[in-house]
This record gives structure tokens, sequence and C-alpha cells, in this order.
């Protein structure tokens, strides 16, 4: 909880979050593959919510902002959940694949909605959420020369 000392209002800090979980997981299943995986869970962060708009009197078709309180909404939590595929080829297979290790992920497997904020529209009559990635897959080669 943070206090502004002028007016003496009260409100959250910026980044509170009441609630962080997060597991990570690896299993080697033989001396070249491994398999991997991460979780993350937290509630929302606190952000300041925006009210409404009021035409702006020096920009004519404009508008202001009108704020609530500070930091009296949440975002949505987030969720994530990741999984990873690490291969290493047999080096005796060939010298390119010498310390090589190719892998491939898939981010945010649940496709989860991660809200990270919110764009409104020109005069603040609505918003829309802005999330993060959605599922994503990738593949990958990491080499030491």
């Amino acid at each position: 909880m943070r206090e502004d000392l002028d007016t003496g209002e009260r409100f959250d800090f910026a980044y509170d979050q009441p609630l962080i979980a997060s597991l990570v997981a690896k299993f080697v299943a033989s001396e070249r593959i491994s398999l991997g995986a991460k979780a993350w869970f937290h509630s929302g962060p606190p952000h300041t919510p925006i009210l409404g708009g009021e035409p702006d009197p020096e920009n004519p078709g404009g508008f202001l902002p009108r704020y609530g309180a500070i930091n009296s909404e949440r975002l949505p939590r987030y969720f994530r959940l990741d999984f990873r595929v690490d291969w290493q080829p047999d080096p005796a297979k060939g010298s390119l694949w010498r310390d090589a290790k190719v892998y491939f992920e898939l981010l945010n497997a649940t496709s989860h909605r991660n809200v990270s904020g919110y764009e409104y529209a020109h005069d603040y009559a609505s918003r829309q959420a802005i999330t993060q990635i959605p599922l994503f897959a990738s593949i990958g080669v990491r080499k030491q020369w």
C-alpha cells in the first residue's frame, strides 16, 4: 500500500501481485533428448482505469481522459504454459552437428489471453484489451563455433 503524502490518498503499489506461482520441470529422456515445461500464474497487477473522456478545450475534436482512483482495478489474472524439447544430434554423424543442439518450443500452449493493458477509443468511451502472444511454436539450432 502506498500513500500520497500531499493528499493522504492510499492506493495499491503499481507492482503489487498478491499471488505469484511458477513451476519448472525438466525430464532427461536420454543422453541426447530432454523435455521441459514451465508454468506461470499470477494475479493481475493493479492499474488506474479510465472512466471516460471529456472534450479537450485546447484541441477541438480531441478528448482528455477522466481517470478513476489510482490503481483501483486489476488486470485479469495471468497464466502461461510453455513446453520445450531439446535434441542433440549424434556428433559422430558429421562435424557440422558437433556441439549443436536443436530445440522445439511451444509457447503459451493453452493460448490463454494474457492482458497487458488496454487501448482506448479516441474519445475514451470504449477500450480493447492488449494481449500478449497467442499460441506460438518455434524451432531453432544452438551451435558453438
